[in-house]
């Protein structure tokens, strides 16, 4: 089944992520998580935002590519902050 990006607030994850990328990638940002978020809420938000921009749920070659970067971004953000070592650093 393809869905197409259709949650509200798909203009404002796209800005979110945008600006994140550009100044050197706040990844609470991207996550759209707070700084005292506990692991459980970054996995959440991760899990939420993966099933909006996985790369697989769109069929259009121009929105699988503008999925995929982003995927990337929240894959990146999700790695460094689920681990405590990298999130303290």
């Amino acid at each position: 089944m393809n869905q197409q990006l259709t949650d509200p607030d798909e203009d404002a994850l796209h800005d979110l992520l945008r600006n994140a990328e550009d100044s050197g990638a706040d990844y609470y940002a991207v996550l759209n998580v707070p700084r005292t978020a506990s692991t459980a809420a970054i996995n959440d938000a991760y899990k939420r935002l993966s099933r909006v921009f996985h790369p697989d749920r769109h069929t259009a070659a121009e929105q699988r590519q503008w999925a995929q970067r982003h995927f990337h971004g929240i894959q990146r953000a999700h790695e460094v902050l689920s681990d405590d070592a990298t999130r303290a650093a």
